[in-house]
């Protein structure tokens, strides 16, 4: 097992996460992390203190961790249990199968359907907000889409107007994020008072805040006013779940739990691919006309409706092309339950084995110029990625269970900001920020100017 650090903030304030934090030090990560691939084929492994790591890079090695040997490897849950409980997410085995089958309904095409007038709700929002501004305003965009993924999951999940203020949420996830993952709070991240005020090490300081903060909110979602009083929510489905004496382990304290899975995990993800979006098209201005184009072509002035989703191929391709770029989760982590071998490398139980999706989504073996933005290899007459060379939300049994759901967010969220404005960059490009997502190591300024 992993060292355990003698402070309060525990297990998860050490986890793998914060040990792979000498790429981070590296100054350019991502390029670090395609030079090892590159000097260094095959499975890598490494001595972490008295964890053994092993670092995957290739599509096989994927597939035999995710499918051809997936009853060998368990999910890796260090430093999840503070925020997400016993939700979903940090289950493995017959328990996670039959909990997710009680939520896979809330994520059937006919409820996806029902949803996208209120995803559209908060979108609209989002943009009479923009249009509010000064025209030309700098924006942050990585709170503002934290904010837009907030409402979006709030309004079609709980059929709730978001019942806290995101920012404040959002500073919390930043200074978790952070902490749990590098060790000491960074200047992205909101930390607590005496963080701020003395400089001492605030790693538990800064976990008790934003758990704090995270504890708070399923009870204000579940004390909030109905939106629209609809009957079929996901909300309303794990309620019922939870009555139900015949699903002895879904109570209220799972009803709250998923609730924080959702807050956190459903709306990080879109959120991250949403601002990694914004800056490229702001960057390839051309490539946002496109999106103009389509849209105009394909919707008109009605309405979007899922079925419009589908017919915006372009927009989601570019949606595509911005997850092969900047996968939200560009490693995969789990832990080895037995022994196995993998190319030539002894695995033993109790090793951690790291899928580096980034890698494999900028390997050129599997990708033409793989570092270049270009949404056309997503295109309707291309051919598919090979299995196991894209996994942007994961792979196996356990891929994202909501991905669907975040793709039609995220493609009609870039339809209506595109419509309504046009995007610059400000000031230097950002770099990354590798934890358990890969995130802007800084904020990302967009001047938003109103089209005419």
């Amino acid at each position: 097992m992993l060292d355990k650090p003698q402070s309060a903030a525990g297990d998860y304030s050490r986890g793998i996460w914060s040990k792979l934090a000498m790429l981070q030090n590296a100054g350019d990560p991502l390029t670090l992390l395609l030079q090892i691939a590159r000097n260094r084929r095959g499975c890598i492994p490494l001595q972490m203190g008295s964890q053994r790591v092993f670092l995957l890079t290739a599509a096989e090695q994927f597939k035999q961790v995710l499918a051809t040997n997936s009853a060998n490897y368990g999910k890796y849950l260090e430093g999840m249990t503070p925020i997400f409980g016993r939700s979903m997410i940090t289950m493995d085995g017959a328990l996670w199968q039959k909990m997710r089958a009680i939520q896979q309904p809330a994520f059937h095409p006919d409820a996806l359907a029902e949803y996208v007038p209120h995803l559209l709700s908060a979108i609209d929002a989002r943009v009479a907000r923009w249009r509010g501004l000064e025209d030309g305003a700098v924006l942050d965009i990585g709170p503002e889409m934290w904010g837009l993924a907030v409402d979006m999951i709030c309004k079609a999940l709980f059929d709730r107007e978001t019942p806290f203020n995101p920012d404040f949420v959002y500073n919390a996830v930043e200074a978790f994020t952070t902490v749990t993952n590098h060790g000491s709070v960074g200047k992205f991240g909101e930390a607590p008072p005496r963080a701020q005020n003395d400089g001492k090490d605030a790693t538990d300081d800064a976990i008790a805040y934003a758990t704090n903060v995270w504890d708070s909110l399923p009870e204000l979602v579940l004390s909030a006013p109905p939106f629209q009083n609809r009957e079929r929510t996901f909300l309303r489905m794990v309620e019922a779940a939870a009555a139900d004496p015949a699903i002895g382990e879904f109570d209220r304290a799972q009803v709250i739990d998923e609730i924080k899975q959702y807050i956190w995990a459903g709306t990080e993800t879109t959120a991250l691919v949403l601002t990694w979006a914004l800056y490229l098209l702001a960057k390839h201005p051309d490539v946002a006309d496109q999106i103009r184009h389509e849209v105009d072509a394909i919707c008109g002035a009605h309405t979007p409706t899922l079925a419009d989703f589908e017919r915006l191929t372009f927009t989601r391709s570019v949606v595509s092309e911005t997850m092969r770029m900047y996968p939200p989760i560009w490693s995969l982590a789990r832990i080895a339950e037995g022994p196995d071998a993998i190319d030539g490398q002894q695995i033993q139980a109790g090793d951690i084995v790291m899928l580096w999706v980034y890698v494999a989504h900028h390997d050129p073996r599997y990708w033409d110029d793989p570092l270049s933005f270009e949404p056309k290899r997503f295109g309707e007459r291309t051919k598919a990625p090979a299995p196991y060379t894209y996994l942007p939300f994961g792979g196996g049994k356990r891929a994202c269970i909501g991905s669907t759901m975040s793709q039609i967010e995220m493609v009609l969220a870039l339809s209506r900001l595109l419509r309504e404005f046009n995007l610059h960059t400000v000031g230097d490009p950002p770099g990354v920020k590798l934890s358990v997502v890969l995130s802007p190591n800084s904020r990302v300024p967009l001047r938003v100017e109103r089209r005419k």
